[in-house]
């Protein structure tokens, strides 16, 4: 019965025109973006550079520049970390101390590993790779993410309040389904069609940067986690990590819509609260606090704790940032369930 039921949701939800729509942007999206990817690529290449110690790099050795990065990021960290820890207002310079920290982990681990060679490419310290066709395909799949993100608030956000509006609520509870069932087989709906057009069009992407750009797949790269330690991976093995957390994003302001919606029984709610969370409104309002690490949408983004030099929250910490996650993720689970199980049908 389950299986009827998910089903017959899927089909409610597949609409031909919005996915025409839809598609067409994201197709119109990709060639905008393919004409501009060069100039925009070479555009986030200086805005990542930081400036670091002056080195004359044509009288210097690869051990002898690793040696004097080792000391700027030493003395740096050291700067940084009295900083956010005693002056007023201090904890503002704790992202610049994590990436400042992260740097240091990298170079110490060249050191430490021999590694001198010019080809040795550290994601964020020494390497980018939003100038290859794993970068375009990076960068398309951030915008297919947002795109996606905001159809999957639009859709979330009525599953259960346009039944409610619409009185459908107490006719569907007339089959032989219990709540949860008709909770679930909204989400799986609501998350297939999502997660499948945010799955299509980054391979399409993927597939337009392999054609028209070099691609680095297979390269090897090292990410430096949490500021502490090293990791040796492919541009490939990232890539899919972004995709992932991709992903996740898409499904978690859908779930979050959902929730808003039904809590509110007003669709219209549901999608104005969630929109103004994905597009970090509150995050950017409340951003300069120490309370930062404790929202939802800086949390959001794990990939931050791979790349030496990315921004993290404030007092931000891999495995706090995914304790915190998800709790909410739990917290608008717990809350969409019990919501519909506590309330009247009418």
């Amino acid at each position: 019965m389950f299986g009827r039921l998910y089903l017959g949701e899927l089909k409610k939800l597949f609409k031909p025109k919005p996915m025409i729509i839809l598609s067409v942007v994201l197709i119109l999206l990709l060639i905008a973006y393919a004409v501009f990817f060069n100039l925009i690529g070479s555009l986030t290449s200086i805005l990542m550079t930081e400036e670091g110690p002056e080195m004359p790099a044509d009288e210097m050795n690869n051990e002898q520049i690793i040696e004097q990065n080792i000391a700027y990021y030493e003395s740096t960290t050291a700067e940084l970390e009295e900083g956010y820890k005693t002056e007023k207002n201090g904890y503002t310079l704790y992202p610049q101390y994590f990436s400042s920290k992260a740097k240091l982990t990298a170079y110490k681990y060249m050191r430490d590993h021999n590694l001198y060679e010019k080809d040795v490419k550290f994601l964020g310290v020494n390497y980018d790779i939003s100038v290859s066709a794993d970068g375009f395909a990076s960068n398309y799949m951030s915008v297919v993410t947002s795109i996606i993100a905001i159809y999957a608030i639009v859709v979330g956000a009525g599953l259960l309040a346009d039944e409610y509006k619409n009185g459908t609520i107490k006719l569907l509870l007339t089959r032989p389904i219990t709540k949860n069932q008709l909770i679930t087989a909204k989400l799986l709906a609501a998350l297939t069609i999502s997660l499948g057009m945010a799955s299509l069009f980054s391979l399409v992407g993927f597939i337009y940067g392999l054609i028209a750009f070099d691609a680095e797949t297979t390269s090897v790269i090292y990410l430096v986690f949490n500021a502490t330690s090293v990791t040796k991976s492919t541009v490939g093995a990232y890539l899919f990590g972004t995709y992932v957390i991709s992903l996740l994003k898409i499904a978690t302001m859908c779930l979050l819509a959902y929730f808003i919606g039904t809590l509110a029984r007003k669709k219209t709610t549901g999608i104005i609260v969630t929109i103004i969370i994905h597009l970090g409104i509150i995050s950017a309002i409340l951003g300069l606090l120490p309370i930062e690490i404790g929202l939802l949408t800086p949390n959001m983004d794990l990939t931050s704790y791979f790349v030496a030099g990315s921004s993290v929250p404030i007092y931000g910490n891999f495995f706090i940032s995914l304790a915190v996650y998800i709790v909410y993720l739990a917290a608008m689970t717990f809350g969409l369930y019990f919501t519909v199980n506590k309330r009247d049908v009418i």
